[in-house]
């Protein structure tokens, strides 16, 4: 009886040991090979193989980052073909196609906080933004130039 019980408190210390060397080894600090960098250029925002931006996009001036947008985000912004305003007449898109370059712009007013909260009635973040752009392009009323 006494042999048995030696022989299972040296197994389950085995086993024990056996996992400490083991989450050691895993936690051991990766070799750098010159040229190569701990940096992942992949954002947690996306997949590694999402889909890139088919040109510059800009919201209200400011360009957005590839690298800072969903994979849904980006998405839509490439469905957006069509210039004019949307979402009762907030939001102006103008899409250009200069030399090639695909350009979209757009600008809704968000200077008060007035302005603000009454955007906040239409849509709570960018992807919902362009979401209504795109579902509303059918039905666009051109932008006055």
């Amino acid at each position: 009886m006494a042999d048995e019980r030696n022989k299972q408190m040296n197994d389950i210390g085995d086993r024990i040991a056996e996992g400490i060397s083991k989450g050691l080894q895993e936690m051991a600090p990766k070799r750098i090979k010159p040229g190569s960098s701990l940096f992942d250029p992949h954002s947690p925002f996306r997949s590694k193989k999402g889909p890139m931006l088919k040109g510059d996009v800009y919201q209200n001036g400011i360009k957005l980052n590839q690298e800072q947008l969903y994979d849904k985000e980006i998405e839509l912004c490439n469905k957006i073909t069509k210039s004019g305003r949307y979402v009762d007449r907030l939001v102006e898109v103008r899409v250009s196609d200069d030399a090639g370059a695909r350009v979209v712009l757009i600008s809704y007013p968000d200077k008060s906080v007035d302005q603000r909260m009454a955007n906040k009635d239409h849509w709570r973040n960018l992807r919902e933004l362009l979401e209504l752009i795109v579902e509303q392009q059918g039905t666009v009323v051109l932008a006055e130039a």
